[in-house]
């Protein structure tokens, strides 16, 4: 489908090529004829997507006062998992740690993560998920994003952080990933580590 125009809200996708190679598009001006005319910014995107499947899925439960991120990263290693997707992860926590972006005119991107937010517990886990990487040493590093609420039912939500403790019982799903290179390296553009996927 190379060359053929496709809308999405206010961008056009002008070319399409195969997994891997360049997508070019242009971003339309808000508002009435947006479709009809291509004024502002055009943009082009090297959007790099290797390609990959499932080759096995790991299930296990956590137990009370278990360390949440902790036993996950024993498991990988355990089972020599370092490219994977945390498809499921569901239970409750003594107290959750967790931690969300915020203003920081230092960084390049102006954003980073803040200091630890602690939500005293009982906390329910609703969902996790996220992706097992690594390193270009092949350190394991694990990058989690967590849905929660308290007792009376309020919402967080953050990037969560080591030392959160299984209150009663946790329940993870996870998939080890084969074609694709999960890796988390430094990117000189945010100034922070980020993911970059490479075709094995």
């Amino acid at each position: 489908m190379a060359g053929d125009n496709f809308f999405c809200e206010n961008i056009i996708i002008k070319k399409v090529l195969s997994c891997g190679g360049v997508i070019h598009f242009s971003r339309m001006p808000p508002g009435p004829g947006r479709r009809k005319h291509m004024k502002g910014v055009h943009v082009i995107l090297e959007l790099k997507a290797p390609s990959g499947s499932i080759k096995r899925v790991v299930t296990f439960r956590l137990k009370p006062g278990d360390l949440v991120m902790e036993t996950i990263e024993e498991v990988c290693r355990r089972e020599g998992i370092n490219n994977g997707v945390i498809l499921s992860c569901i239970g409750s926590l003594q107290g959750a740690r967790f931690m969300n972006p915020e203003r920081k005119p230092e960084h390049k991107a102006g954003y980073a993560y803040g200091e630890p937010i602690v939500l005293e517990g009982p906390v329910e886990l609703v969902f996790a998920s996220g992706l097992i990487t690594h390193d270009g040493a092949g350190k394991l590093m694990l990058h989690i994003h967590a849905s929660l609420s308290d007792p009376q039912g309020k919402g967080y939500g953050g990037h969560l952080i080591p030392g959160n403790k299984v209150l009663i019982t946790v329940e993870v799903v996870m998939a080890e990933i084969e074609g694709i290179e999960m890796l988390r390296l430094y990117d000189d553009e945010i100034d922070l580590p980020s993911y970059m996927p490479r075709q094995k």
